[in-house]
């Protein structure tokens, strides 16, 4: 298929290999840390408490991780992109992550806060009302760590485009030694729940001190605009909807997914409106705007041409 490609086996740069080797080292070593952040809580679980406990813990882990799906959804273009911009300079690199950490935390607050507020009805109906109470504190608490990893997954993105990952791997390891170290001290003491608390813990020590520490390390992001960017702004635009979900969940008795679903739309108006209000730019509006109507404008036409 391609005749003027030849392989000569001494023909490498070794400069080059060394680059490309230690790249996928250091990725390994991330992946293999948040691998065993995730999944060394069923471990845990297996050792010192009975093995249907584990159940009662992946439900709720399951939840969140779905969660996380949607923001590996923006994080995943984050690496190229970063890539790309970085012959544009370490300003524009800094200005396009601090926006993706902003939208990564207002795409997933409103599960976030329906998780805190209703995950517990959730998964009584979806699992059944014995799972509920221990499987909703559970979910409770690993919700606490999912919001605010979603600012830190887009930072590490795009510190892998930048071929600065290498950053991230003693952050990496370390949660997941202190991971497992504090969920094995205090499984004992607390049961289920002093996992959640072992796995949220560290993962909050990263979240909130260390990222934003690389983000004005490496970037050159300051303290003040991150946080404000990443958390405050989409925490203060969500206000509404979690009052909404709070009163839906006093009054709302659902009785089966569907109604429970239906209770959830009524009150998402709420998380649009205040993330157009509070968290979006005059230009980021536009450019919700300028979407809405070229979506608008192709159904149109596509409704048009139907015959």
């Amino acid at each position: 298929l391609y005749p003027e490609l030849s392989i000569e086996w001494f023909a490498w740069n070794r400069q080059w290999a060394r680059e490309i080797f230690s790249f996928s080292l250091f990725a390994t070593l991330i992946t293999f840390s948040t691998t065993l952040i995730l999944y060394s809580d069923s471990l845990v679980i297996g050792v010192y408490l009975p093995a249907a406990e584990i159940t009662l813990f992946s439900i709720a882990a399951s939840l969140t991780d779905y969660a996380r799906n949607l923001i590996r959804g923006i994080s995943t273009t984050m690496t190229p992109k970063a890539s790309a911009t970085e012959l544009t300079g370490a300003a524009a690199i800094a200005t396009m992550t601090v926006r993706a950490t902003r939208f990564a935390t207002l795409l997933l607050l409103p599960i976030g806060v329906t998780f805190w507020l209703r995950g517990a009805a959730f998964i009584g109906l979806w699992m059944g009302p014995h799972y509920a109470a221990a499987s909703g504190a559970v979910l409770r608490i690993l919700t606490l760590a999912m919001v605010f990893y979603a600012a830190s997954q887009v930072l590490g993105a795009s510190l892998l485009g930048l071929s600065r990952h290498k950053w991230l791997v003693p952050v990496f390891i370390a949660e997941a030694v202190i991971n497992l170290a504090l969920s094995i001290l205090l499984v004992q003491r607390m049961g289920l729940v002093g996992i959640a608390w072992g796995t949220t813990v560290p993962n909050l020590v990263t979240s909130v001190v260390v990222f934003p520490w690389l983000a004005r390390r490496l970037m050159g992001v300051p303290l003040r605009t991150y946080y404000f960017e990443s958390w405050l702004r989409p925490l203060v635009a969500m206000a509404p909807f979690a009052a909404g979900t709070l009163l839906v969940e006093r009054y709302w008795q659902a009785g089966n997914l569907a109604s429970y679903f239906v209770g959830v739309l009524l009150v998402m108006p709420l998380a649009a409106a205040g993330a157009w209000a509070v968290a979006l730019n005059p230009d980021e509006r536009q450019m919700v705007v300028a979407l809405a109507r070229r979506g608008f404008g192709a159904g149109r036409a596509a409704a048009e041409s139907a015959p």
